[in-house]
């Protein structure tokens, strides 16, 4: 009898350290990831919800990774956050899927916009839009490509691709065109390219100039059968 309630009273006490340990700072491998990088870096972290991005952060115990999240105030969520089967699937000659932008896509570079080749869109399928959003430290989502109209018959956009969708207002300028990442601050930025299979035109402002990530995001929301995403990071020299 001695010896279960020993046991107990071992396990309560492993319990308690490890949840002190955890509020004190994170789990073990949150500090893993953030080894060698720099404050502001941008990683990939494993959560129960599988892996999302996260941003390397100074704590008392050294850099700790911290998922990046929108508030859940914020009035625009990700429509590729959503859990969808059809096999869709994204590619750029750019880079794979949690690589590096090169630097030629940037602000720093031509600026050229990368190839992407998508496949497997679903049955259904009328057109395609296409956004290329980043989420900075304030946590508000920023659009720096919104391109939609695109014909049901595309499987792909060729790098600097013009002629092909309809361009909308970039979150920097208002700006009608792809505007190449160009992030302020240390460390690496996360941009998320995401394609939208939609089975309608969406209703949008006749203006481009007026069609916003934003507005475009709510416009597709109810006509989305599925997306397809590729995460890339840059960071300026």
């Amino acid at each position: 009898m001695n010896m279960h309630y020993g046991l107990i009273g071992l396990a309560l006490s492993l319990l308690v350290q490890g949840v002190i340990a955890q509020g004190a700072g994170g789990p073990p491998q949150a500090y893993e990831d953030c080894r060698g990088k720099n404050p502001g870096d941008v990683v990939q972290h494993m959560t129960r919800e599988g892996r999302v991005p996260a941003t390397c952060e100074s704590s008392p115990d050294g850099l700790i990774a911290r998922p990046t999240n929108i508030p859940a105030t914020s009035p625009v969520q990700p429509i590729s956050a959503r859990q969808f089967r059809s096999g869709f699937t994204l590619a750029s000659g750019a880079s794979i899927d949690g690589g590096v932008l090169p630097v030629e896509y940037s602000c720093d570079g031509a600026g050229a916009s990368p190839a992407l080749q998508w496949s497997n869109a679903p049955a259904g399928t009328k057109e395609f839009a296409l956004m290329v959003t980043t989420i900075p430290a304030d946590g508000t989502t920023r659009w720096n490509w919104v391109l939609y109209g695109i014909p049901k018959t595309a499987t792909g956009l060729a790098k600097n691709t013009s002629g092909i969708g309809i361009l909308g207002a970039t979150s920097h300028d208002m700006s009608i065109r792809y505007e190449p990442p160009c992030p302020n601050g240390p460390g690496a930025k996360l941009y998320m390219i995401t394609v939208y299979a939609l089975s309608a035109s969406p209703a949008l402002p006749e203006s481009p100039n007026k069609v916003t990530g934003a507005i475009l995001t709510k416009a597709i929301s109810a006509i989305t059968l599925d997306s397809a995403s590729i995460n890339m990071s840059f960071a300026r020299r």
